[in-house]
């Protein structure tokens, strides 16, 4: 997952002009490749929303496993959204 990851970040980094840094658990292990798949799409869509419509210069993307429980956190230093799009709510 690690490295999948880090491919995903090359590849934003050669079509925007954003520094994506991950960082995963080095011993992070997980078996089920429903979830490994679920956890790159879900990283993907959001590295590429950071990337597209954040305007931010940095990205930050960390997978970290503590036991059970896994982490999936993506970072940047954009924008924001506007107080209009909050208040329509959504995901």
């Amino acid at each position: 997952m690690s490295e999948a990851l880090q491919e995903l970040a090359r590849g934003i980094e050669a079509i925007f002009p954003i520094r994506c840094q991950v960082e995963c658990t080095p011993e992070f292990r997980l078996e089920d490749w429903t979830v490994v798949t679920h956890l790159y799409r879900i990283g993907q869509e959001s590295m590429l929303n950071a990337a597209r419509h954040a305007q931010a210069r940095r990205l930050k993307v960390e997978l970290v496993q503590d036991h059970d429980l896994l982490t999936l956190s993506v970072e940047d230093e954009g924008r924001g959204f506007s107080e209009e799009t909050l208040a329509r709510g959504g995901m």
